[in-house]
């Protein structure tokens, strides 16, 4: 992930003489802040923690850590400038000596301090590996100002911030070209606005996530009517703000924090909504869902109503169908049995009038006998005629009916036929019929 890091830069003049500038800064007071003298009575500084601190001293011949001392040097460089210059008697090139002016910017002070989130996660070594990095990035963007031959000093101060773990780098250095010509007054706003541009391409060059950071362009701004105007809404807007104290780095993340409120709010109202809108579809739910169940009821009720409906009418059209079935098939066979009982009641009256007919005649033959063997003879005819006799043409129907009809006319037909054998066969002497 990356993040957005820029050198703050500041010239360094003698008291009592800065000019009227954010780029410049009382040389004094700013070294002994950086230094081991601490003088800052700042809240942010915990000074307990300030022998946590380390300084580097990049000097022949020296090791201070004072930030006192490290201006004397400094202002004792502005004081001895060398000048190249040709001597009139002799014509030769000489150097001379000469103090610089009173309001020159005799030094450089600048700060690296990435964000705290990020280098809590990395060993010293990294973090040492990072501000070579950004300083080598400096002397790449502004040779004529910055070089490691006129870096003087370096303070890691680990006493801001919340912990040892949030540190960043202090640096200062003389501002001069590789002819030794002092170039402080290229320290000014146009020159910090291409740094802030410049900075963070160079440190990808060296492999670095760095971001690009909000500067103003200042060649663009002064040729570009619509980008003044923009930049002039934005400064106003700081302003309007309150924090036009702030870098850009620290109002843009300002801006950012702010609309990470309206969000926030617009979030809690949207849950809020989303709260309300939830409640009213279930309510809605729960209604549809009685509604479906109370259709569910009825539209059972009628399917069970129409179901009863339909299986009555098929119960109505299978007894009408049965029925008839019953009568078509009923129809032959009660024709049957009424042939039946008709040939059995013509059989009957052909055997009664056979019988008759036989014992007329053996009457006739024997009318005057009245031996025992007639008397015999006489009952026997009669138990036969009266057995004939007893069953009625109703209760022949009947029988037929119920017990195999056709069976049944089979069966009267052969007893029938037996009888009118038997009287016919009859051997009617008196030795067939002794009484017992």
């Amino acid at each position: 992930m990356g993040f957005q890091c820029c050198p703050q830069i500041m010239g360094l003049q003698r008291q009592g003489h800065v000019t009227k500038s954010n780029k410049r800064g009382a040389g004094k007071f700013i070294c002994a802040e950086m230094g081991a003298d601490r003088i800052s009575s700042s809240e942010i500084i915990r000074h307990e923690d300030s022998k946590h601190n380390t300084y580097t001293n990049y000097i022949d011949g020296e090791n201070f850590s004072s930030g006192f001392k490290l201006w004397d040097y400094i202002e004792k460089q502005g004081d001895t400038i060398e000048v190249k210059c040709t001597d009139k008697r002799t014509g030769q090139e000489v150097i001379r000596y000469r103090k610089s002016k009173a309001d020159a910017v005799l030094g450089y002070a600048y700060v690296i301090k990435p964000p705290a989130e990020v280098t809590e996660q990395w060993t010293d070594e990294q973090k040492a590996k990072f501000y070579e990095d950004s300083f080598d990035a400096m002397c790449e963007i502004m040779p004529e100002v910055f070089s490691h031959e006129n870096r003087l000093f370096t303070a890691i101060h680990v006493d801001e911030g919340f912990s040892l773990a949030d540190e960043h780098l202090h640096g200062a250095g003389i501002p001069r070209n590789a002819d030794g010509k002092y170039t402080g007054n290229l320290i000014d706003a146009k020159h910090l606005s291409l740094m802030q541009q410049e900075f963070p391409k160079h440190m990808r060059d060296k492999g670095r996530d760095i971001e690009d950071n909000d500067v103003t362009d200042w060649q663009k701004y002064n040729t570009d009517k619509q980008y003044r105007d923009e930049r002039k809404v934005y400064l106003e807007q700081k302003k309007k703000d309150g924090k036009g104290g702030l870098t850009p780095n620290q109002y843009r993340k300002f801006l950012a924090q702010k609309k990470l409120n309206e969000a926030n709010e617009i979030l809690i109202d949207a849950k809020s909504k989303l709260g309300d809108a939830i409640k009213t579809y279930n309510d809605t739910l729960a209604t549809q869902k009685n509604i479906k169940h109370e259709i569910d009821v009825r539209a059972d009720a009628l399917a069970d109503r129409k179901a009863e409906e339909t299986i009555q009418q098929y119960e109505r059209e299978f007894d009408y169908r049965v029925n008839a079935k019953a009568q078509e098939i009923t129809a032959p066979i009660q024709q049957s049995c009424e042939c039946a009982l008709k040939d059995y009641n013509n059989r009957i009256a052909n055997i009664d009038n056979a019988v008759e007919e036989q014992m007329r005649l053996y009457i006739e033959s024997q009318k005057n006998e009245d031996t025992p063997e007639m008397k015999r003879v006489k009952q026997f005819l009669a138990s036969r005629v009266s057995s004939k006799t007893k069953k009625s043409e109703l209760d022949v129907y009947n029988e037929y009916a119920q017990h195999h009809p056709l069976d049944r006319t089979e069966r009267i037909r052969r007893d029938t036929q037996r009888i009118a054998d038997a009287v016919r066969n009859t051997d009617w002497s008196a030795s067939q019929w002794q009484l017992d």
